[in-house]
């Protein structure tokens, strides 16, 4: 096949269509679209980025599957790369939920002396942003469609008080006071 490109000041066909001899028609915006495009998709082969962003999206992939050996997760779940979650047996994630990279989920067990029973719930069409912090001693439950941004904490816990006393004491060995049920 012979692409045939022709330019004419004829009034019955746009600028930018025109009909060849053959009658093919040759559309110069779509194919400068189409060329453009594979210039762009042939840099990005050649820098990396569609080979990094292929290798990031399988990497997640088998993250995901990987954690669902180990905590309650519901179907078409993201857990991306990078994403700790402590105490996972714990944890309980609905359908549809995805958690970004450097996320924290931590359910404490134990703080020096203190013994907890906590218990971390995040709900259907949920998104968990890039690295938020979420830890409980108690319970937290987040419910359906939930959507945080970055850098977000969530707790139902404080290191001490804001005494004197409670200040000079590190977190590890002073006493974890739980703040309010979180629903």
């Amino acid at each position: 096949m012979i692409l045939l490109i022709v330019v004419s000041n004829e009034e019955k066909y746009p600028p930018i269509l025109n009909v060849c001899n053959d009658g093919y028609k040759c559309c110069i915006k779509t194919i400068v679209k189409i060329f453009f495009r594979i210039i762009i998709w042939f840099n990005k082969l050649l820098h990396g980025e569609i080979i990094y962003s292929y290798i990031c999206y399988l990497k997640n992939l088998y993250y995901t599957e990987k954690m669902k050996d180990y905590l309650s997760m519901g179907s078409n779940c993201i857990i991306q790369y990078g994403v700790s979650i402590i105490e996972n047996k714990n944890v309980s994630i609905g359908d549809n939920v995805v958690v970004r990279k450097g996320s924290v989920l931590h359910c404490w067990k134990r703080i020096g002396n203190q013994r907890f029973l906590s218990e971390l719930t995040i709900g259907s069409n949920s998104s968990i942003g890039f690295n938020n912090h979420i830890t409980c001693i108690n319970k937290i439950h987040i419910g359906e469609g939930f959507l945080s941004g970055s850098y977000c904490l969530i707790t139902d816990n404080s290191h001490g008080t804001l005494s004197f006393e409670d200040a000079n004491i590190p977190p590890k060995i002073g006493r974890c006071n739980q703040k309010a049920r979180l629903r």
